[in-house]
């Protein structure tokens, strides 16, 4: 089963579930945003966390971060296969120990991340270029937890993605449709949220080539 947890109604799976859906898996969506229950997991499962609006370091608004952030840890524990996306990632950073410091490299919009010497040859990004479209939307960013292994970075945020055993950490959203990016960019100017998507829509190959590609990756190692 891929578990696929969602913090945050205007951050849903986008292109991770038609991907799911395209590939056939047997998935299920849990709103923790909603009121879900995290489910138990075990040897075969595989676990997506999405991004939010909130911060790692929210536990008092959020009263379901605390919970979450151990439950990664077991998924970690396990070797359970993990992919954190934006929030996610930070949520794992901060479950492996290391800090989520708000403020720090933001980005939005259309931009590039360039995959390390371990990014090209990692599991996660096989037969994807070295220099790879990414859609950002953050203003928080992780440190690296001990021991995990640096995969991308961008020209603003060094720390784009990392590894530690079988969990992988994004900050860039791979996810994202015209639909998200405009819910997303409702607070900027309409001319502003129009150039988000158009520059997206330009890229969209490009985008959906990377989306298929780590979904396909992932969904091998269950």
């Amino acid at each position: 089963m891929v578990f696929v947890i969602q913090c945050d109604p205007e951050v849903p799976p986008g292109l991770v579930a038609v991907e799911l859906q395209e590939m056939h898996a047997d998935w299920k969506l849990v709103r923790l945003d909603e009121g879900d229950q995290l489910p138990g997991i075990q040897s075969g499962d595989l676990v997506i966390v999405l991004g939010g609006r909130m911060s790692a370091n929210d536990d008092q608004e959020f009263s379901f971060l605390p919970e979450l952030k151990i439950w990664i840890k077991e998924a970690a524990v396990k070797n359970i296969p993990y992919l954190g996306i934006c929030l996610g990632a930070q949520l794992l950073a901060a479950a492996l120990g290391s800090k989520v410091i708000g403020n720090r490299w933001g980005e939005r919009g259309n931009g590039k991340v360039q995959l390390t010497e371990d990014g090209i040859n990692d599991l996660m990004f096989k037969g994807l270029p070295q220099q790879l479209p990414a859609f950002q939307w953050h203003d928080d960013s992780f440190d690296l937890p001990d021991g995990a292994t640096l995969l991308a970075s961008s020209a603003v945020c060094p720390h784009q993605a990392f590894r530690l055993g079988n969990a992988w950490g994004l900050q860039f959203h791979p996810e994202v449709t015209p639909e998200i990016i405009s819910g997303w960019a409702i607070t900027e100017s309409s001319d502003e949220e129009a150039h988000l998507v158009f520059e997206w829509l330009g890229k969209e190959k490009k985008y959906g080539k990377t989306v298929h590609l780590m979904m396909k990756n992932f969904l091998a190692l269950s």
